[in-house]
């Protein structure tokens, strides 16, 4: 794969306050909203990734070869 920037790093929202709401939000607040933002949607892809985990390993489970994947479920369990 290639080191270069991914989609998930490259996405943003953008707004443009227009006046009068321009007198009172400033660009410095719009740039604390944004690295926010960024923040919080990482963490909603951080809960997806955990969550598609949590379900192989309970396919897993199902498939009676967790003996197999034993290493990995402890080393899910502690970043959980």
């Amino acid at each position: 794969p290639e080191a270069g920037l991914k989609g998930l790093d490259a996405f943003t929202l953008r707004y443009r306050v227009r006046w009068p709401l321009s007198l009172i939000i400033s660009m410095k607040s719009l740039t604390k909203y944004q690295l926010i933002f960024r923040h919080l949607f990482y963490c909603k892809h951080v809960e997806a990734e955990l969550y598609k985990a949590w379900l192989n390993q309970q396919t897993m489970k199902e498939l009676n070869v967790g003996s197999a994947f034993h290493r990995s479920h402890i080393l899910r369990q502690r970043m959980l």
